[in-house]
């Protein structure tokens, strides 16, 4: 008869604490998130309007990132003998163009709901009407 198997001795206290990290790291980024938006809107507070639509929007960025860092998870070094072979090892690894399309696509939206949070007295659109 084969053994049962048994849960990795490492995901008994690893995955609690991984876990516990992450929302605790999200429940701020959240938090930062409404802060910006009520200092964004000038002191609208109320989380059901304006302020709380870019609230989710702004925690979409650091959401992003938080859950790349999580899929992304190694233990261990990956280094090699020179700088040089450490990149060219890793340069064209999937990794690499998953963390920098999430990268461009979170500095994304947090641009593009600033550029929409503000008066349009600061000129800060894509495009400027001529005269």
């Amino acid at each position: 008869m084969p053994a049962p198997n048994r849960t990795r001795l490492y995901r008994e206290f690893l995955t609690p604490t991984l876990h516990r990290r992450f929302t605790q790291a999200a429940e701020v980024s959240l938090l930062l998130s409404y802060l910006t938006a009520i200092v964004i809107v000038l002191w609208s507070w109320f989380p059901l309007g304006s302020a709380g639509i870019r609230t989710l929007l702004l925690f979409l960025s650091p959401l992003l990132v938080f859950v790349l860092r999580v899929a992304q998870i190694h233990c261990g070094t990956r280094s090699t003998v020179s700088p040089f072979h450490t990149f060219k090892q890793f340069f064209y690894n999937r990794d690499v163009l998953e963390t920098s399309f999430c990268y461009v696509l979170s500095a994304l939206l947090l641009s593009e709901v600033y550029i929409w949070s503000v008066p349009r007295e600061a000129n800060l659109s894509w495009v400027l009407q001529g005269r």
